[in-house]
């Protein structure tokens, strides 16, 4: 049982014909159809090819009915398995498949010098009882250099059973298939018998190239093995490289091939083998086949190999040196190219598209002739489109240098070339697309290296020559367009996978496309169409029908973007009175009967894939292969079918003058149905609706539910979807971009645009700033009366306060002017400290039963929030506080917008406080009293419409509220001076407000009533620092107090009055460790303003660090005039310590997370902000004599017994020096 895995020659060509023998295990039983159909059509392609190249075939008969020996098609064995690894057929095979797997299989994505494991899968001649099994490889290669593949570990010995295909696929054994070889395989999938079966006709395919350009053959579940999911792991070159059949004939491609016999007399059994050398592992694929059979045992005697062999062998090399000589002169071409002007290429691009244009006829004779599809009348109108209606649409685009130019706006737009593009081009339209893509990058100053299909070489070689040789004559450098002169599969891969392209543009089957985005470069494809036409009942039937034809039958229908099939709904279907059916066959389609339809259903797909004998045949000649009697006047077969799926071929992608046709009970039943065949088959590509152009219910259905990059209304599909003539807003193009949806990367009509590199080159500017306060301001004392007159014509107010003031008499001075202006009036007065909604909604309903037109908020800052938010919610109903609360960047650009305000109501505000300057901001706050959350709503639509600054309301203000509110007005002028966002306009308001403020606050705390200039004064201030802080907005001082104030229930101005210092010594640095963005905020700049302030103030001082100083200093000393404590400790009492503490990290996080935070100057840490807090507690901030923060040397809190406090210990606990402290904090 146990048997070393050997790789020997063990296949013999027979002498006639070139037929196959396969070993016994391989050959089909009588219980396995697929199977023997599988070998069978195996053996007719290489009779096939021995038909086409019958020279080489009856010299290799001459030669052994002669008992000697031949080279080309015939061959012998080799006698030992070391002979074979020795020649350089066992070397091509394993350069070959390195070569694929280095790119196709990602092996640079390891590690280089990574250990990788591989699964060896053993498949049993008799099912999966019998030997079948799963072995591993392990092996450090370095995946960074390509010729250190070759030197992967060989499959350890595994034991198998003879006879036995053994195989090594590439992928990691932690990637699993979808079906397993028994059971669950530990670590890995594997394949069953079909799978390899398959395999062994993937690899023929792949011997003759021109069979495998057509219909490359799929596995029996209908989908090649080539075109697997990737999540399903990938394979080796080309499928895989069963040793045995790659040495049949994988070069044979002319009369003479490297295969070639090395000794006419075989081993009459096959020798085990030590194991075998790294070069075959590999190779990926190994076998311990069956004896060679009886009679090739009595072949010809040894003779030697003849001198062709390795010239022969060493062509691929040749055609990859072309390969790389191509790509070295396209690079320099292309280098040359980019530096031409605009109209230097304009001229080349003129040239080019005029000598395509007249070529437009010789050249579709050539491609209907090599490639025997379609109709030269139509091939010579899409090479009249790509060559005249490319140059028309892009004649005056610019794709040189700047194209784009915004000088208000700082944005230049310069085009750059992306480089050297692939084309890579379909047997379908060969000179149409050469000549679209040859177009696209002399316009865009590319490189174009085409490869034609090897059915189309010719003529796409034809057509690239023409554009070639009048770009050049018009002053385009030599190789500016290339192509491949003898495309095979290996130098198509080559030539994608190459360093030196810089794009791919892939037109072709879905595996070519695929293997495009998997090259590693990037590219440019389009996907499978499968296009569905819906006829609705409101459709113009006659011009619906006659479009789908002309659709149809244009170029027999290999245009992609082509209808497949037609779904109409029953009304029209068959009526009496324009029917659908009866159109058709009025218009020359012949509708198929049942005994036809199953003759076609047989011949429309083989094996899984389209029958490539089909794709662009005219009817008659459709006829012919189907086996069915076809009028000579039919110019499309119609198949009227009801299923959708691989079960029925009819339902797929035909690419020719064939057309299935469903019928649907209702209009939705139509869309579902072409949804369906759209997702089943051609996701994203083209469909088609025709209705009555005002049905615009059934267009937008239809829009909606079809994934198609392309809808069309009443459009040929095939004229309709290449764009610029039922349609001149759609980019012409031929290469249709599917999006995702069809597996590609551009989801438009390729263009120019997607072959440049755009750059933006972006210049710093400054974004519109503003400057928004109420539009009308009253101040000085008395104005009350003058300023309400304003409201003269109003009908209705109402008047929001808080009690006390209404039992003071305020709100009776308001609503006496209301009434002498015969203005009705309320008065709501329930509004407690701290607004709730509860108390909004009293407020509201109030509101919502007078229904005012104005509104009049008179008090502090409470009243004024109530009034505001109660405006809000009365204009604007349906209000979310949730999505309003929601923080920003910048108050112009955010997620949650409200409507301006003032539909229904004006706003005026009359403050009767010195401090909060709410009568001119667009701020407010309110609690929601079921779970104690605050939100804090910022927009400007909540901005008064008049604010009244009548200092008689304030001549009266007790001591408290004065101090309170007059150092909560010199925070807000102090940071709205410092913050990113102050402009001229603020900052001078801030500035006075600070001066009048220190000179005139102590005057005010003192005196009272009896000082009526000083209440007047600060009263002015505050209103000025509102507006200034309205639009400049504030810093993390009231971020902090905001918190502090909400945790401790300190009032708002002794909040900031506690942190207000530490926070200038924060910010005054020229070095923050994060400075927040913003285009005004150039560099740091806070020291300097706070020095500034200083020098208002003349304070004195040498530098601006002494200068700050003095400014902290003067603040304390403010503070201590109007009897405000200097710490947080002095306020809370030393009792509340630990509560404090144990407090600090929560207060430090939710400040951070205020709005107020993104304003300040030194963008904060969480860690900054828990310092600053620390340090407010308990020590003095004076004397100062640094600005450093945190200072280097301080001494820590003590929590009672003198240890260092918990909130300051380090994170794991232990309690840090204080010197730690501060190093600690800063990071």
């Amino acid at each position: 049982m146990k048997v070393t895995a050997t790789l020997e020659k063990t296949l013999a060509l027979s002498a006639h014909a070139g037929a196959v023998r396969l070993p016994s295990h391989l050959r089909p039983r009588a219980a396995d159809g697929a199977a023997r159909r599988t070998i069978a059509t195996c053996g007719a392609r290489k009779s096939d090819w021995a038909t086409r190249h019958g020279s080489a075939s009856r010299s290799a008969a001459a030669a052994a009915a002669a008992g000697g020996s031949s080279s080309g098609s015939t061959g012998g064995f080799y006698t030992s398995r070391e002979e074979f690894l020795a020649s350089p057929e066992a070397q091509e095979i394993i350069l070959r498949s390195m070569a694929s797997m280095e790119k196709k299989q990602k092996w640079h994505a390891a590690p280089s010098g990574g250990e990788v494991q591989f699964s060896v899968v053993i498949a049993g001649p008799d099912g999966p009882e019998e030997g079948y099994g799963v072995g591993l490889v392990k092996q450090r290669v370095d995946y960074s250099k390509p010729e250190s593949c070759k030197d992967l570990v060989n499959p350890e010995e595994v034991v198998i059973r003879e006879p036995t295909i053994q195989v090594l696929f590439d992928y990691p054994l932690s990637t699993p298939t979808t079906e397993t070889l028994h059971g669950d395989v530990p670590g890995g999938g594997g394949f069953t018998r079909r799978h390899l079966l398959a395999c062994l006709q993937d690899v023929y395919t792949h011997i003759y190239a021109e069979e495998e350009a057509a219909a490359p053959v799929p596995d029996r579940s209908g989908r090649s093995l080539l075109n697997r999911p990737t999540t399903q792991g990938p394979y080796g070159i080309w499928g895989h490289e069963l040793g045995d059949l790659l040495l049949t004939g994988m070069k044979k491609l002319g009369a003479e091939g490297p295969w070639v016999r090395r000794s006419a007399t075989p081993s009459a059994k096959p020798e085990p083998a030590a194991q075998p050398p790294a070069a075959v592992a590999s190779n990926g694929a190994g076998s311990s086949a069956a004896p060679p059979p009886p009679d090739a045992a009595k072949a010809a005697p040894p003779a030697p190999a003849p001198t062709t062999a390795k010239a022969s062998a060493q062509q691929p090399s040749s055609d990859l040196a072309e390969l790389k000589r191509v790509l070295a002169t396209a690079v320099a071409a292309q280098e040359q190219y980019s530096q031409y002007s605009q109209e230097q290429v304009d001229q080349i691009f003129y040239a080019a598209a005029l000598a395509a244009n007249q070529a437009r006829l010789p050249l579709a004779k050539m491609a209907v002739t090599e490639t025997r599809m379609g109709v030269v009348e139509d091939k010579v109108i899409k090479n009249h489109f790509a060559s005249e209606y490319i140059y028309h649409k892009y004649k005056d685009e610019k794709t040189c240098g700047m194209i784009e130019e915004d000088p208000a706006g700082g944005v230049t737009k310069v085009a750059e070339p992306v480089g050297v593009v692939a084309g890579i081009v379909p047997t379908t339209n060969p000179t149409s697309t050469a000549i679209f893509k040859a177009l696209l990058c002399l316009k865009t100053r590319n490189a174009l290296v085409l490869c034609p299909h090897p059915r189309a070489r010719k003529c796409t070689i034809e057509a690239a020559r023409i554009v070639r040789d009048a770009a050049v004559a018009a002053g385009a450098p030599p190789g500016i367009i290339s192509w491949i002169e003898e495309p095979s599969m290996l130098v198509s891969q080559s030539l994608m996978s190459a360093p030196e392209i810089s794009l791919i543009l892939a037109t072709g089957g879905p595996q070519m496309v695929r293997a495009a985005y998997s090259s590693g470069n990037p590219a440019l494809g389009v996907g499978a169409g499968n296009t569905p036409a819906v006829i609705d009942e409101t459709a113009d039937i006659r011009m619906a029908v006659s479009s789908i034809l002309v659709s149809k039958t244009f170029d027999n229908g290999v245009i992609c973007a082509s209808e497949q099939s037609v779904v109409v709904v029953d009304q029209v279907y068959d009526a009496v009175y324009d029917a659908v059916r009866e159109e058709f066959a009025t218009r020359g389609a012949y509708l198929l009967n049942e005994e036809e339809k199953e003759k076609v259903r047989q011949k429309v797909i083989i094996n899984g894939r389209l029958n490539a004998d089909i794709v662009g045949q005219s009817v008659q000649r459709l006829g012919e292969i189907f086996g069915i009697n076809v009028p000579s006047w039919a110019k499309v077969l119609v198949a009227e079918i009801d299923v959708i799926g691989k079960e029925e071929p009819l339902s797929e992608e035909k690419l020719s003058p064939l057309l299935a046709m469903y019928r649907a009970s209702t209009f939705e039943s139509a869309v579902a149905k072409a949804d369906r065949l759209v997702n089943l088959f051609g996701a994203g590509h083209t469909s088609v609706l025709y209705t009555n152009p005002l049905n615009q219910k059934h267009i937008r259905l239809f829009e909606r539910t079809i994934k198609t990059v392309r809808v069309l209304i009443n459009c040929p599909a095939s004229q309709g979807a290449i764009g610029d003539i039922y349609n001149f807003h759609l980019d012409p193009s031929l290469t249709l971009g599917c999006g995702t949806w069809g597996s590609t990367s551009v989801s438009m009509n390729v263009g120019p645009r997607n072959l440049l590199n755009i750059k933006s080159a972006i210049e710093r500017r400054e974004n519109m700033l503003w400057f928004r306060v109420p539009s009308k301001i009253y101040h000085k004392a008395g104005c009350l009366e003058e300023a309400l007159s304003d409201l003269r014509g109003k009908e209705r107010a109402v008047v929001i306060t808080d009690r006390p003031l209404y039992d003071m008499g305020f709100a009776k001075r308001v609503t006496d002017v209301c009434r002498a202006l015969k203005i009705r009036h309320r008065t709501f007065y329930n509004v407690p400290p701290d607004p709730t909604l509860a108390c909004i909604k009293e407020a509201l309903d109030e509101i919502n039963r007078f229904e005012p037109d104005v509104i009049i908020a008179l008090g502090g800052g409470s009243p004024m929030d109530a009034a505001k938010i109660a405006w809000l919610m009365y204009e604007v109903p349906d209000i979310k506080f949730e999505g309003l609360a929601m923080r920003f960047m910048d108050i112009r650009k955010r997620v949650y917008e409200i409507p301006q305000l003032g539909r229904k109501a004006a706003l005026v505000a009359i403050p009767t406080t010195s401090g909060t300057g709410s009568e001119v901001t667009p701020f407010a706050v309110v609690t929601d009293e079921r779970t104690g959350q605050k939100y804090p709503l910022a927009d400007y639509a909540l901005t008064p419409t008049m604010a009244i600054i009548d200092p008689l309301f304030v001549i009266n203000m007790p001591k408290g509220l004065t101090a309170a509110g007059g150092i909560d007005t010199l925070v807000h002028a102090i940071e709205s001076y410092v913050s990113i966002f102050a402009t001229d306009y603020t900052k001078a308001l801030s500035r006075e407000a600070v001066r009048v403020l220190v000179k005139y606050l102590p005057r005010s705390y003192n005196n009272g009533p009896n000082d009526f200039e000083a209440r007047e004064r600060v009263h002015s201030a505050a209103t000025m620092a509102g507006m200034a802080f309205a639009n400049a907005f504030l810093g993390i001082c009231h971020s902090m107090a905001h918190k502090l104030g909400a945790q401790f229930h300190i009032p708002h101005g002794v909040a900031n009055a506690l942190l207000i210092s530490h926070v200038i010594r924060y910010n005054a640095t020229d070095k923050p460790m994060k400075q927040a963005a913003f285009p005004q905020y150039k560099y740091p700049q806070a020291k300097s303003r706070l020095a500034g302030l200083a020098d208002l103030l003349q304070l004195g001082g040498e530098t601006r660090d002494e200068k700050v100083i003095r400014l902290i200093e003067a603040v304390e000393q403010l503070k201590a005039q109007v009897n405000i404590p200097p710490t947080i400790k002095d306020v809370l009492g030393a009792a509340r310590e630990a509560e404090y503490f144990a407090a600090v990290d929560e207060m430090a996080e939710n400040a951070f997370d205020d709005q107020c935070t993104g304003a300040n100057p030194r963008y904060p840490t969480i860690a900054d902000l828990r310092q600053i807090l620390l340090d407010a507690w308990d020590t003095p901030i004076l004397p100062l004599t640094t600005l450093e923060f945190p200072p280097k040397k301080r001494e820590g809190s003590s929590n009672g017994a003198g240890q260092v406090h918990p909130a300051r210990a380090a994170p794991s606990g232990v309690p840090l020096s204080p010197e730690a402290i501060w190093d600690t904090d800063r990071c």
